[in-house]
């Protein structure tokens, strides 16, 4: 049946496998190969190839006709997807042939499928750990970097159903979040429509099991977040969208087992706001979330466990607030107990009318703030372009990275002078989390133009490579 001199090499790839059994893409392209070694040296004039180099050159092609003849499924992809294309669609067709044997099974993929790849990059969220590190959540898995060569991504954990989730990881080990009890209303119509209880879920081994602690009282149309010192001192604070100008703090002493209201604060700007974070044992932070219908101190501070709070002014901040007036992108950033940093942002209608988001560090534990220097090329204070985002992270006093669009900035001078890298290893996007666990070694999400979904990526160099982060779960 096999004729080597028949003229056409489809011809005779058919004859030569039509009574083979289908095996792996391996396999075929060995057999492809052998064939070409007993075919005539004049099958290859032009190229002036041995037969056998003839063979290897085109052995891509050669098993994709192969593949095509006797109907075997291929899968077809990048080895490393650099973000999500508009259609993933996995290609895994399959026929019967037309004699010989038929394939009962389809062969595991020679190359990733990268549909798969980037669906178990996605993550909803990124944070930094207390204690150094940073975690992310990835669909139903509570992923843990706490350092640049460990990497734990495989503890389910129980969804914060909270908006936003509120979610406190202090270390390897330790972690809480908040949900809400079955049986709450938080439509925005208030008390007596509106009820809202919630439960703390803590774990102290990783994820792998998890207890909850109901906490008391009732937080209609609130805002959650959640800090702590060590495995047992931790704080809460729970702060209303609207309808009430009061926030409640709550503290534990054993880990989130129980809570206990501590103070119900109002000050003249309105409840306390939720971007909450504890730079030591009695110290706390509350910065303002934004909000439609409410205001907030736009940064106060609790210097007894929050029984007793006070606002802080940033210079140039005067009279300026936020909620409806502006907003910290997250809670303060406390590197040791002295030194720390906050990002805000205050909308133009402020007594101060800056268009821009500024960073503020203190020395001193947060008695005094002055304002940092940012990139040359940033929004500066007072301009009339589209404010920074304010995607930053700060490892010490010194190091700093700050991300706009997709360049990164890193200084290691406090601001005095920063270099920028933009990789070719990230699609058209931005940034939109980072987390720095060591200045080369950094965590962000990032999302591509025109995707609706933020993708984890790492680099191991301070940003001139770049790579998916996957949990391997899709």
């Amino acid at each position: 049946m096999n004729d080597l001199n028949r003229p056409d090499l489809e011809g005779r790839l058919r004859d030569h496998y039509r009574t083979l059994e289908v095996g792996s893409s391996r396999e075929l392209a060995s057999r492809v190969a052998e064939a070409m070694d007993r075919a005539p040296s004049r099958r290859w004039p032009a190229l002036r190839l041995s037969p056998r180099r003839a063979a290897v050159g085109g052995l891509g092609l050669a098993v994709l006709a192969v593949m095509a003849i006797v109907a075997s499924p291929l899968w077809f992809g990048q080895t490393t997807p650099a973000g999500p294309a508009t259609a993933n669609p996995t290609a895994t067709a399959s026929a019967t042939p037309s004699s010989g044997p038929q394939a009962t099974s389809s062969p595991a993929p020679y190359w990733p499928d990268p549909s798969a790849v980037l669906a178990s990059s996605r993550a909803s969220a990124l944070g930094r750990m207390g204690l150094g590190g940073a975690w992310a959540i990835q669909g139903s898995y509570l992923c843990l970097i706490p350092d640049a060569s460990n990497e734990s991504c495989n503890s389910t954990w129980p969804a914060s159903d909270t908006e936003p989730p509120a979610v406190f990881v202090l270390d390897e080990t330790h972690a809480w979040t908040i949900t809400l009890t079955p049986g709450s209303v938080n439509e925005g119509q208030g008390r007596p429509y509106d009820h809202l209880n919630i439960v703390v879920n803590r774990t102290a081994d990783g994820g792998l099991n998890w207890k909850q602690a109901n906490v008391p009282g009732d937080y209609t149309f609130s805002q959650f977040g959640i800090s702590f010192v060590d495995p047992l001192h931790g704080y809460l604070i729970a702060s209303p969208r609207e309808f009430s100008s009061v926030a409640t703090v709550l503290s534990t002493q054993d880990g989130g087992a129980t809570w206990t209201v501590v103070a119900r604060v109002s000050t003249a700007n309105g409840p306390l706001g939720a971007q909450l974070t504890a730079s030591d044992a009695t110290t706390l932070w509350a910065g303002a979330q934004v909000e439609a219908k409410i205001s907030h101190p736009l940064l106060a501070v609790s210097r007894d466990g929050g029984k007793s709070w006070s606002e802080v002014t940033l210079p140039g901040l005067a009279g300026a607030w936020g909620g409806d007036g502006g907003e910290t992108y997250g809670p303060p950033v406390f590197v040791n107990p002295s030194t720390g940093f906050v990002t805000v942002q205050v909308a133009p209608d402020t007594p101060t009318v800056p268009t821009d988001t500024e960073v503020f560090g203190t020395t001193d534990g947060g008695r005094t703030w002055a304002r940092k220097t940012m990139p040359a090329g940033f929004p500066s204070n007072g301009s009339a372009g589209p404010a920074w985002s304010g995607v930053d992270d700060f490892i010490d006093a010194t190091h700093w990275v700050v991300a706009q669009g997709s360049t990164l900035y890193a200084t290691a001078d406090g601001g005095k002078t920063w270099q920028s890298s933009a990789s070719e290893d990230l699609p058209a996007g931005a940034f939109v989390r980072i987390v720095c666990i060591e200045p080369s070694t950094i965590v962000a999400t990032y999302r591509p133009d025109g995707a609706a979904d933020n993708y984890l990526y790492r680099t191991s160099n301070g940003g001139i490579t770049w790579e998916l982060a996957s949990t391997g779960q899709g």
